[in-house]
Formats: structure tokens, sequence, C-alpha cells
């Protein structure tokens, strides 16, 4: 019997592994496939975490509901919550879409709005969800109601759509097609730096994760459409990480290969 540096085991889980290396490929791909998902197989579980997980957490009056066919105003009313949902997800923008906040801070300021314009270009794959508060009636101004929270997400917000306009031209691209929304000037938040009435607050974090808000609201429903970044597709990961499993197994066959070449007689 020949000495050898390996055994003959592991010489063969060597080819296996580099086998487009090596001159003794296995007869069928599928004794391979196994182990390049082995491999892989955490990069892909990470991802569908990361999906399923993109509303980590709420508080105060936020809460999180099923869609409603309707959220135009008096349609979908409560004095308490302030209630969010999902609206298209992983959606290819077909056009440019308007921000009118894109940066942590808070709004209004002390002096004015303290908006932040923005515009989501074409092509940006992104998920999008929708806050409403709409109080029980109509109320007069010095008596309406507030509520305040927040909610936070996996994934960073790209942008803050809080104003009527905005908010109009962008239902068609990332409202829901089962869902009726309100079209008039009168739905999306008063960013008022005086306070008082109706006037609405609303923070992005530093971390851009979490968005804080104090509504006010009397009779008009206040809308707030949240546009977040996707994780990439789990095909490109899986790609990724099998492509990465190859490289690693390849360096270490070519580390091997030498010490490999004599069969345990």
């Amino acid at each position: 019997m020949k000495q050898n540096s390996c055994s003959a085991y592991a010489c063969r889980l060597v080819r296996i592994a580099a086998w487009p290396l090596s001159r003794e490929r296995p007869s069928s791909f599928a004794k391979r496939l196994p182990i390049f998902m082995l491999l892989a197989a955490p990069f892909s579980i990470g991802w569908i975490d990361t999906a399923v997980a993109a509303i980590t957490g709420t508080t105060g009056a936020v809460v999180v509901a099923s869609p409603p066919a309707d959220i135009t105003n008096g349609a979908w009313e409560s004095n308490t919550q302030i209630r969010a949902f999902a609206e298209l997800q992983q959606v290819m923008l077909s056009q440019a879409i308007s921000a009118d906040i894109s940066t942590p801070g808070t709004s209004p300021s002390s002096s004015d709005s303290n908006l932040s314009p923005a515009t989501l270009q074409p092509g940006l794959i992104v998920n999008s969800y929708a806050l409403h508060f709409d109080v029980v009636g109509s109320l007069a101004t010095q008596n309406a109601k507030e509520a305040s929270g927040s909610i936070t997400f996996s994934d960073d917000v790209l942008g803050l759509i809080a104003l009527s306009d905005t908010l109009n031209s962008s239902n068609g691209v990332l409202g829901l097609p089962t869902v009726l929304y309100a079209s008039g000037a009168d739905h999306g938040l008063e960013l008022n730096p005086a306070g008082g009435g109706t006037s609405d607050i609303i923070t992005l974090s530093a971390d851009r994760k979490t968005v804080t808000v104090d509504l006010r609201n009397a009779s008009f429903p206040d809308d707030l459409r949240i546009v977040t970044a996707v994780p990439e597709p789990p095909g490109l990961i899986l790609a990724a990480g099998v492509f990465g499993s190859f490289l690693m197994a390849r360096g270490y066959a070519a580390h091997k290969r030498s010490a490999c070449r004599e069969e345990i007689t």
C-alpha cells in the first residue's frame, strides 16, 4: 500500500467540489448539487427572513391592518388608531415618483415645513406602505383628535409622500388596485410650523428605519405613503452564494490536488 497524505474518501470529496478542474468528473450533476445548495443555503435563508420582516414593529396608535376597500373621506374611520397597510411590494417604478421628505429629521421645523424633496427614478424597485388616520364624523378644528406612534421597517426608507398632490400622483403607481384612494386636495398632512389646529408632525429616524407621526385630525383624513428599499432578489444572492462556495472549493482543491493524485491501493 502506498503512503498518501489524504484518504481516498477525502480525495473524492475534493474532486466533487472542484469538478471543473478535475479530469475525473462525477457522472451526474445531482451528486454535486447538494453540496452547493448546502453551502448557499445561509444566503437564501437570510434573504427570505429580510423580505418577510419588512415591517418590524409599531408603537402607540399605529397598527398594521389588512388593506381596506376604500380610504376616501369617512370610509375608514377611527378616533384612536393610525392604520398602516402594505401597498404594492417589490414593484419596479414605471415612472418617476416625487417624495416630499427624503432625509432624516422632523417636519415641520420651527420656521418652515422642512421638506426635502427627491425624485425616485423609473426602474427602481421599491416597497410601498400607507398610513391613514380619519376621525369619526366631522369635528371643529379646535376639537381635533390627536394620535401618535411609529412604524419601523427592516429596510431603509427612501422617501415619504405626505402632501395631497404627490399622494394623488403616486396612487396609480404604488397604490393597490383594489383600494379606492382619496384624490382631492385635503387628505395630505398639514406640516404647519406654527403648530396647533390640525397641524401634523412627522420624523424620519437617523438610521432611516423608523417613521414617527403625531397627527391631529378633525375632518378630512391624514394620509402618508412610505416608500422603502427592497433587498436584492433571492436569485442573485443564491447565485452569489453558489459562486462564492465554488471559488472556495476551487482554492482548496488547487491546494490539495497534488496530495490526492494517488488512490490508496
